[in-house]
């Protein structure tokens, strides 16, 4: 298949260079969310959650508002068709040729595709092949999507009712005192490892079938109320929009590592819900330890992880580490890894910008006649 007989090459050239653009952009607008993380580190996680989570959004916005401005710009700068009046044939009107003397330049157009600007305009005719590049990574990760949400629901469909009257009269108390007008359901499923939400229009809790008998009914009673905080916020429905994010900019490592610290912030935010409707913070720190310690045995694929509502039992360390220091052990500013990954995500930037303004020269001097002298 030839892509450029799939795509209409003009969109396809705004597509790249909207691609193009965002390099930079990403690498501003991540930089703008470090140091204001980094203002917020003594702030509270809802704070820095709002920070991340607004510069995703922001992220997210630049394509499609680049994309508009380079076809707004296109449109203007399309000059219209000149029209010549020539005499009606058979009028007898003669045309007389202007005299030129002798040795005089005479200016020729020359045409896009001619060797003074070819090599500059050659990333041209790959543009539909970048875009088919696009494309099946954007529709490779929304399949993944879609395979995390309906293994959430064959997740909902193997779990068992829960009868226990003291973990259902918990979860009835948490979610009032969390601030939910509803109970939401709950059961026992044998494919999780750590308590999960799933479900995006009718959230459902799901327990581990060890947390049922191997935990205190404290335990349990708090680590309802921080899944029942995940369902008051509403973070499965903009976890949803965060997946949705991630697969359409697949192709840039600033989403994912912005997306990444909105998961953290998410996990340390409703953590501060438990403390805030009564639960201690030893007690809590225990519930998660020991929720770790049972999801290390052999289990199935935890779908719902996939869709980054639940975290691994590997991912409990800091926030039990933040719940008995007090604050949060995982830096805000950029570690070693994010700082390697900035110096690259800088870098093609950098070659982004230089072949953007390559890009522009060479327009600017194919849309200028060239002058040949003739002898």
């Amino acid at each position: 298949m030839n892509p450029s007989t799939v795509f209409d090459a003009a969109i396809c050239v705004r597509l790249v260079t909207t691609f193009a653009h965002f390099l930079w952009q990403e690498a501003a607008i991540l930089a703008l969310v470090a140091a204001a993380a980094g203002l917020f580190r003594r702030a509270s996680a809802d704070a820095r959650y709002a920070v991340f989570l607004a510069g995703l959004f922001i992220l997210a916005a630049c394509p499609p508002a680049t994309y508009l401005v380079l076809w707004q710009a296109q449109g203007s700068a399309s000059p219209p068709p000149a029209s010549v009046s020539l005499p009606p044939a058979g009028s007898g009107a003669a045309v007389t040729p202007l005299p030129l003397p002798p040795n005089a330049p005479v200016a020729v157009d020359r045409p896009s595709g001619g060797s003074a600007s070819g090599s500059t305009l050659d990333w041209r005719r790959y543009a539909p092949q970048v875009v088919l590049a696009y494309v099946l990574g954007a529709a490779a990760m929304l399949v993944r999507l879609v395979l995390g949400l309906r293994g959430g629901q064959r997740l909902r469909r193997s779990s068992q009712p829960l009868e226990d009257a003291t973990i259902l009269t918990a979860l009835a108390r948490q979610a009032r005192a969390v601030g939910l007008r509803f109970t939401p359901a709950i059961a026992l499923c044998r494919r999780v490892a750590v308590p999960t939400v799933v479900g995006v229009l009718r959230p459902m809790v799901l327990l581990p079938l060890a947390m049922a008998s191997q935990l205190t009914p404290e335990q349990v009673e708090v680590l309802l109320a921080h899944e029942l905080a995940h369902i008051r916020r509403c973070d499965h429905l903009v976890n949803l929009l965060q997946r949705v994010i991630e697969a359409l900019l697949f192709f840039h490592p600033a989403v994912w590592l912005i997306s990444r610290r909105i998961r953290i912030e998410r996990e340390h935010c409703c953590d501060d819900t438990v403390l805030a409707v009564g639960g201690r913070r030893l007690a809590y720190a225990e519930s998660l330890l020991r929720v770790a310690e049972l999801g290390l045995g052999p289990r199935d694929a935890n779908w719902a992880a996939a869709l980054g509502v639940a975290d691994r039992p590997s991912q409990l360390r800091g926030r039990i580490m933040r719940l008995l220091c007090g604050v949060d052990q995982e830096r805000i500013g950029l570690t070693r890894r994010g700082s390697t990954t900035i110096g690259i995500v800088l870098a093609i930037a950098l070659a982004g910008g230089m072949w953007l303004r390559g890009v522009a020269a060479g327009n600017a001097a194919s849309s200028q006649p060239g002058s040949v002298s003739t002898d």
